[in-house]
């Protein structure tokens, strides 16, 4: 009796099979029309973001590098100032040594002539400090890379001088 019963029911599934195919295919189609360009939306707003992130980083560089600048320019003419008081002061010592020498009774010619050749050295050295410090205003305004490289080239001028 079940058989006959199966027999005469009609089969739910085929009837029910091109109803499905047409849902899916009509999802599948929505998906594609709508997610395509949703995806080419939110790709082209992320790269607009990655962009406008790399402007401000590009900006935050340059300002840091402008206040790296500025502070080793002042380090640099501060340094460069104090050992150029540094040489003003033993000149003025080594002046008046010479004076107080030439003005003794005793005959100190070698002694006059060594410090005038340090107090001649020491002039030129202020002349050096002089010029360091009209190239360090001008390289201020030129580029804060071109600051580092000319302290850097300072500081080993000051360790050859220490060495030597």
């Amino acid at each position: 009796m079940e058989s006959q019963n199966e027999e005469n029911e009609p089969n739910p599934r085929p009837d029910k099979l091109p109803t499905i195919k047409r849902w899916t295919e009509l999802i599948r189609d929505v998906g594609l029309i709508i997610g395509i360009p949703t995806l080419i939306i939110i790709g082209s707003k992320m790269y607009g973001l990655q962009i406008e992130s790399l402007k401000a980083q590009n900006e935050v560089l340059k300002s840091r590098n402008e206040i790296l600048g500025e502070f080793s320019y002042d380090r640099a003419l501060a340094r460069i100032n104090s050992q150029k008081k540094l040489f003003d002061q033993e000149r003025e010592e080594l002046e008046s040594e010479i004076a107080s020498l030439e003005t003794s009774s005793a005959d100190k010619s070698d002694a006059i002539a060594v410090l005038k050749r340090i107090l001649f050295a020491n002039k030129e050295r202020a002349k050096q400090f002089d010029k360091q410090i009209q190239i360090l205003r001008e390289l201020r305004e030129i580029d804060p890379m071109q600051l580092e490289i000319f302290i850097q080239s300072l500081i080993r001028e000051k360790a050859n001088e220490r060495d030597n």
